[in-house]
């Protein structure tokens, strides 16, 4: 009766499990069948025991082919394998799979077969080699265990390195021209060129200055050098702070202050040649760069009365607009005066001018007829600044309105003052990293000083190099007030009527313009 039941329901076409199951297996063996199949690689011949020899495709063939190919393609292999023979197939099988971890697991396990059973049947080795073929179909590639070479873009190059970029458009580029690139280029290569090492060709000293070059000269930002360059934002920041450090050590070599007395001398007849005073041989003021808000614990230090986040840089300017002196170490909130007077020259040029000027001073005016007073080295500065022996202030404009003569000398000293202004707004102007706020994100705020202390030394080294954006002499020239001063007298010996007190020098100037004026009014 449970026969005839059974035999009912298998009549009835209800599958039983053992059925299910057989039918389970067969259907995976068809579907393995039809995989390897799918996967069976040419053969070029046939063992005596029937399977058969795999070979690899020539080397005109795609790297996606030879991922599947395991076996020589000298020869066919025979029915044994020698020890020797076993060991140039394990470099070639290894070379081919390319180091992909979990077959070379299995590689190794065979092939130390193959030395142990050196007559180890191609059977052997073919079932194997159709294992890993349905091992490496069913994964992924993986990648190379060599490093992988990124090729940098070399587009920007051709303008770059190239003699046939326009002199004016290589200029508009980098802010220099080609000359002073290849000048400045061997003046840094020392400082600047990397050695060769395991980790491939480092960046040539070329691009490594048209890096910083192109950054300060165009205040852009990481990312726009990463576009224009091919190079990662890291890389970009370590150049502008490798090639900043760099530049900063020509410091003594294009912003001096002058200490000798031939070298004042000079400066004092420059500004003497346009204006009639004699002594000046510096205009001194401030100049705040602005900076991105750094972290908070620093906000409120650079935050400066104007309302926005810098740093106060003092700098000393000649009359052609070239730096003597600079000093960007303080923030924004701290007075001009102060920032000066704890720089270096603030706290030596007392001591510098008065050496230098000796008893002669700059020169001697005029300021009786039978009266003289010695003019020492001076730097001209703003109200800003204390008024001293070697510091010239300008006057307070209500000062300046109560009195027609101090009203003239005013302007006198604000057009000395000219060349100050001018360097400024030439360096912004030329830099532009300058007149933007720089990021202290990625460039921290103690590099900044070392940023714009090479700017200001560059400004200096295309002043020097003529590199024909400006005429700085010929500028000067026509923006000097000229003013008669046949009653000025320098470089004469000492008069024995003149006064040499310690007096603010201002008042020996005004004193001068004023008997001037008399004996011309007369």
């Amino acid at each position: 009766m449970a026969k005839r039941a059974n035999d009912s329901l298998h009549g009835s076409g209800a599958p039983t499990a053992a059925s299910h199951r057989g039918n389970t297996s067969k259907r995976a063996r068809a579907e393995s069948e039809a995989r390897s199949k799918s996967m069976s690689l040419p053969s070029t011949a046939a063992s005596e025991s029937g399977c058969r020899s795999l070979s690899l495709p020539s080397s005109g063939e795609s790297e996606a082919s030879c991922r599947y190919l395991l076996l020589p393609t000298d020869g066919v292999v025979t029915t044994s394998c020698s020890l020797s023979s076993s060991r140039n197939l394990r470099a070639q099988w290894i070379h081919q799979l390319n180091g992909r971890l979990a077959i070379l697991l299995i590689l190794d396990q065979l092939f130390l077969r193959v030395d142990a059973r050196p007559s180890t049947s191609t059977h052997t080795l073919s079932s194997v080699a159709q294992t890993l073929l349905i091992v490496l179909a069913d994964e992924p590639a993986r990648c190379s265990s060599e490093r992988r070479k990124i090729h940098r873009s070399i587009e920007w190059r051709g303008f770059a390195l190239t003699p046939e970029m326009e002199p004016s458009e290589f200029r508009n580029t980098f802010r220099v021209t080609p000359s002073a690139f290849a000048s400045l280029l061997h003046t840094l290569q020392p400082a600047v060129e990397k050695k060769t090492t395991n980790f491939g060709e480092p960046l040539s000293v070329s691009v490594r200055l048209a890096v910083f070059l192109y950054f300060i000269g165009h205040g852009c930002s990481l990312q726009q050098l990463r576009s224009q360059f091919g190079i990662g934002k890291s890389t970009a920041s370590g150049i502008v702070r490798e090639v900043s450090k760099a530049v900063v050590g020509l410091m003594q070599s294009y912003v001096v202050f002058p200490a000798r007395r031939d070298e004042l001398l000079k400066l004092s007849m420059e500004f003497e040649d346009g204006y009639g005073i004699p002594g000046c041989v510096g205009a001194l003021d401030g100049c705040h760069i602005p900076i991105v808000q750094p972290s908070r614990p620093n906000s409120k230090k650079v935050f400066n009365r104007k309302g926005f986040y810098s740093l106060n840089m003092s700098a000393v300017v000649d009359r052609h607009r070239r730096f003597l002196d600079v000093d960007v170490r303080w923030p924004g909130s701290v007075g001009a005066n102060r920032v000066f007077s704890n720089s270096a020259v603030g706290r030596m040029h007392d001591l510098i001018l008065s050496e230098a000027g000796g008893a002669q001073g700059a020169g001697f005016l005029q300021t009786g007829l039978e009266e003289y007073r010695k003019i020492p080295f001076f730097l001209l500065a703003d109200s800003a600044y204390a008024n001293s022996t070697h510091v010239v202030t300008t006057y307070e404009i209500a000062e300046a309105d109560k009195d027609v003569v101090v009203s003239k000398l005013n302007r006198k000293l604000a057009g000395m003052r000219y060349s100050v202004k001018c360097a400024f707004g030439v360096a912004k102007s030329r830099w532009r990293v300058l007149a933007k706020p720089i990021e202290t994100s990625r460039t921290n705020l103690e590099d900044v000083p070392t940023l714009v202390s090479a700017v200001c030394i560059l400004h200096n080294f295309v002043i020097d190099k003529s590199d024909g954006v400006w005429d700085a002499r010929a500028e000067a020239r026509r923006r000097a007030f000229y003013f008669a001063n046949y009653l000025t007298l320098t470089n004469e010996e000492a008069c024995p009527d003149s006064q040499t007190s310690q007096e603010k020098t201002r008042n020996a100037i005004f004193s001068w313009m004023r008997f001037r004026d008399s004996v011309r009014s007369s």
